[in-house]
């Protein structure tokens, strides 16, 4: 079971409708700056009535500085039912770490019911379409706390019955994971064969 922290708000996150069903977010050390600059493709006077008229619906994009995505674990950065999000590179146009995009993923997966993320860059062109990752993330967060609780209870891990078919975390052929273990009795020698199956998450 996961332990609950209370999360901190991203910039600009308190100024996100409750129930939005969109959200905007620049991630990178160019975040502010592209948070504040004006869409070039509007006109000036465009850009003048928006500074005097109230937004709307239009709210500000979340901010994710350098620093934020240092510790993205530790911020709400989206609503919980924004379905769409879409996250902007600002950040010189050097790619964001993986082991960044790999934790604030986690986050969306964890802290959002996101079905679309879409992953584009400065001049707003596709990089990546997250979906299909973050859903993997959900299941598979879902299904190794399954594991992790069956595991833990009654002292199961001593007590196995490796006589029928079990799941354990181990590394097979370089790749580690959780196997499914099939055991298999050899006719000829009576001796059991264990056969590991990796799970698809």
């Amino acid at each position: 079971m996961k332990a609950f922290t209370k999360l901190k708000n991203a910039p600009n996150m308190k100024l996100q409708k409750p129930n939005a069903e969109n959200a905007f977010i620049i991630i990178g050390s160019q975040a502010w700056d592209f948070a504040k600059a004006p869409p070039a493709e509007r006109t000036q006077g465009e850009i003048a009535l928006d500074n005097v008229l109230p937004q709307g619906d239009k709210s500000p994009p979340i901010v994710l500085t350098s620093e934020v995505l240092k510790n993205v674990h530790q911020y709400r950065i989206a609503p919980k039912q924004a379905h769409t999000i879409t996250l902007q590179r600002a950040n010189h146009g050097e790619d964001v770490s993986s082991e960044i995009m790999a934790k604030l993923c986690l986050n969306l997966a964890n802290n959002t019911q996101a079905k679309i993320v879409h992953y584009i860059d400065e001049a707003e062109q596709h990089i990546e379409d997250l979906s299909g990752y973050i859903e993997r993330i959900r299941q598979g967060e879902a299904m190794a706390e399954n594991v992790a609780e069956v595991t833990a209870s009654d002292d199961v891990n001593a007590d196995i019955d490796k006589h029928q078919n079990y799941i354990e975390k181990r590394t097979e052929n370089g790749i580690e994971g959780l196997y499914r273990i099939t055991p298999k009795y050899d006719k000829d020698t009576g001796e059991l064969q264990l056969q590991a199956h990796g799970m698809a998450f």
